[in-house]
């Protein structure tokens, strides 16, 4: 029991730095953050989903049943969920979709001419990026209490001179 505990006090700990380090924009940015624009998850679900996961967790320590472990698993999905940043760089002249600082997908383009004929689009969790009717990026955007916001993301695209395509 006691390893448990060490373990989740352990992972409890990496997941707090790494998700205080997200809204450090200096961090995000690998320097200057002065042609950086970064979407990061509300702080406060942040911390309610760290919060939840440890309460299952010790309540698994405790009694070990499926439902437990269904939980735990599901709360430990909502604090990757809350690991998530998008951030276009004018920088490194890309819009790149990081899971606690990991790019996963990474879009880049000219700096000159932006995206040709760049649009982008919403379908229910997502909002994907084309270039000339050519899907380059697609970013998960959670509902309300997990992951990043929609109208946030919404926003930094328009800032990046991407229309809105509805069909």
């Amino acid at each position: 029991m006691k390893i448990k505990v060490s373990v989740l006090i352990v992972l409890v700990a990496v997941f707090s730095l790494l998700m205080a380090a997200m809204h450090d924009a200096f961090l995000l940015a690998g320097g200057s953050d002065v042609l950086e624009i970064n979407a990061t998850p509300v702080p406060k679900y942040q911390i309610l989903s760290i919060l939840v996961f440890v309460v299952i967790s010790v309540v698994v320590i405790f009694r070990q049943t499926q439902v437990a472990y269904f939980l735990v698993l599901l709360s430990a999905l909502i604090v990757l969920l809350n690991g998530h940043t998008f951030t276009i760089s004018g920088k490194r002249h890309s819009m790149v979709d990081r899971w606690f600082f990991i790019p996963i997908q990474t879009l880049e383009f000219d700096p000159s001419e932006g995206l040709n004929s760049g649009y982008y689009r919403k379908s229910g969790f997502f909002i994907s990026v084309y270039e000339e009717d050519r899907l380059k990026l697609c970013v998960l955007t959670g509902p309300y209490f997990v992951g990043l916001k929609a109208s946030r993301v919404e926003s930094m695209l328009k800032s990046f001179g991407l229309i809105e395509k509805v069909d």
